[in-house]
């Protein structure tokens, strides 16, 4: 490991590819954890209406490998990867930005309005709203993971194809906490529950604006 680390030293690109993922992944991470408990803390969601959360974003979950593949054969692993992160950012505006009284921060009146159905879940305006930010959400996320494997097969020497991914599986747990000890800390100093789940924003932006500087290339082989 110490071997393979001091050969990343030596190619730098793909080293700031590592760092530019694992602040991105963290975020995704932490996303796909919060966001149903974020709901319920906002909405007063249940279990039954967690169930049928989680069972609605699968099949978008599904769609985003099969989108980012397509991303990623039409317009290269970089590009596809800043698209899915920068959509991702997006998303989490929507997200935060909707709540029982507001739908992207425009003001809703929520105890005037009638339920959308009679069905007894998801029946007002801003939890529809919701959920549909969180289903664009999962595709986006889901495509990122998928496009930055195929990122690092693309830019990492071949003859050193299975440490490099090594580095990378390493880069994505050593740093797991990140996203939920920001959530946490964040959570904590403001007393909110909507600025911890936003504050996950930061890391998708770090992400983002890394991946400007990484370059689609293949590196040198080292000995």
């Amino acid at each position: 490991l110490w071997l393979t680390i001091k050969r990343v030293r030596r190619v730098s690109n793909v080293a700031l590819y590592l760092l530019a993922r694992m602040l991105y992944t963290d975020a995704k991470v932490a996303i796909l954890a919060y966001s149903g408990i974020y709901a319920a803390g906002i909405f007063g969601w249940e279990l039954t209406e967690l169930l049928l959360f989680a069972l609605v974003l699968a099949p978008f979950s599904i769609s985003g490998g099969f989108i980012g593949g397509w991303l990623d054969n039409t317009l290269g692993s970089k590009r596809a990867i800043q698209i899915s992160v920068g959509l991702s950012c997006l998303g989490m505006v929507g997200a935060v930005s909707t709540t029982p009284d507001q739908i992207l921060f425009l003001p809703y009146n929520g105890s005037a309005a009638e339920p959308l159905w009679s069905i007894p879940y998801f029946r007002t305006l801003p939890e529809v709203v919701y959920l549909g930010v969180v289903m664009t959400l999962a595709v986006t996320i889901t495509a990122a993971f998928c496009t930055s494997r195929t990122m690092m097969a693309r830019i990492a020497p071949v003859s050193m194809m299975s440490q490099f991914f090594g580095l990378y599986a390493l880069s994505g747990t050593a740093t797991a906490f990140l996203g939920h000890a920001l959530v946490a800390a964040v959570t904590g100093a403001f007393e909110s529950q909507r600025a911890g789940f936003a504050s996950l924003i930061i890391l998708l932006l770090a992400g983002f604006a890394l991946m400007f500087k990484v370059r689609q290339e293949r590196a040198p082989e080292l000995t």
